[in-house]
């Protein structure tokens, strides 16, 4: 029998059987078995920064071996941390995907673009190198701060590296998604504990918290994230590359399909994987208005794009239309 993507859609159609209504489709067929993966299952880029509302990797592999095959595109239109599209390039497709929050595109673009090893060591290795020769402005501006949220030496090396590292060069940005990811936790192996990892606390919480404690430890942001490297780069790169972009899932169809041409990729996906976004349930930019500002981002900027779906109805429309919009970037099998 000839392949089904040189049959004409009537072929298809016979060979296929009859089309089903919706309320007429079988169950969906998921096994279980991604339930029963410990919690940091996969890539040891996957944990690289947490993110709300981010689903187990495990269920991206049940998805993504079981419906889609070796280089085909897969697409995530809300990638948030960009678990579906990294588990798509460590099995060998090319992991696609876009999102309108600025850290979103950050962390996606880190994982299925990444540095080698040694490109990330290096460049690190230079920034530390150029730190230490000029420490003393960085200095002066952390003195001022008053928020105590970071120790002043700590503070200082950030807001150099905020001013170094740029999010379109590909060792720049992956230091910078690995830095926003080791920005506040409870543990030593974060610049500061005055707030957990999961999201970012006020400031003014934090300067509560602090009147009635300790002040803010000093630690090495240079030594920390040579330390958090080791650890991502220790299952190596994913087998494949992807892309990904800021964009609004509504219209990143056709800016996806360049990228994709761009790398002499093909431009349409077979498969879309997906969570859609808790609007008006989380605040992605308040949440996150740490890692935004060391980015550059305005937080507030971030959730007035984000968060404009007043009801259900509205919701509705709002994924109609992305849906409505992904279609170009489908293959004909859609």
């Amino acid at each position: 029998m000839p392949r089904e993507g040189c049959l004409s859609p009537a072929q298809r159609a016979s060979v296929r059987g009859p089309v089903l209504a919706a309320h007429e489709m079988p169950p969906f067929p998921i096994a279980p078995d991604w339930r029963e993966q410990p919690r940091m299952w996969g890539h040891a880029f996957h944990p690289m920064c947490t993110y709300l509302g981010a689903f187990p990797a495990a269920l991206a592999h049940a998805l993504v071996a079981r419906y889609s095959r070796p280089g085909d595109v897969v697409l995530d239109p809300f990638c948030g941390r960009g678990t579906v599209p990294l588990q798509a390039c460590v099995e060998r497709r090319i992991g696609v995907g876009g999102d309108a929050n600025p850290l979103a595109a950050l962390l996606t673009g880190a994982k299925v673009d990444p540095p080698t090893r040694l490109e990330a060591e290096a460049r690190l290795a230079t920034l530390r190198i150029e730190w230490s020769r000029h420490p003393g402005e960085w200095r002066a501006l952390a003195a001022a701060d008053r928020s105590r949220i970071f120790h002043p030496t700590t503070l200082a090396q950030l807001l150099y590296l905020r001013a170094r590292l740029e999010r379109d060069a590909r060792a720049d940005r992956f230091l910078l998604a690995t830095l926003a990811g080791t920005l506040h936790g409870r543990t030593p192996g974060y610049l500061t504990d005055a707030m957990h990892n999961g999201f970012s606390r006020s400031p003014g919480s934090v300067a509560r918290a602090r009147a009635e404690g300790a002040g803010p430890p000093e630690r090495d942001a240079f030594q920390l994230l040579g330390r958090r490297l080791a650890r991502l780069y220790r299952d190596g790169l994913p087998a494949a590359r992807g892309v990904a972009c800021g964009s609004d899932a509504r219209r990143c169809a056709p800016q996806l399909a360049t990228r994709l041409r761009e790398r002499g990729l093909p431009d349409r996906a077979r498969l879309v994987v997906t969570s859609p976004p808790y609007l008006r349930t989380v605040r992605y930019g308040s949440a996150n208005w740490l890692r935004l500002w060391l980015m550059g981002e305005d937080a507030a900027g971030v959730d007035a794009r984000l968060d404009s779906q007043r009801d259900v109805a509205a919701y509705a429309a709002f994924l109609r239309e992305v849906l409505a919009g992904l279609r170009p970037i489908l293959t004909d099998e859609f």
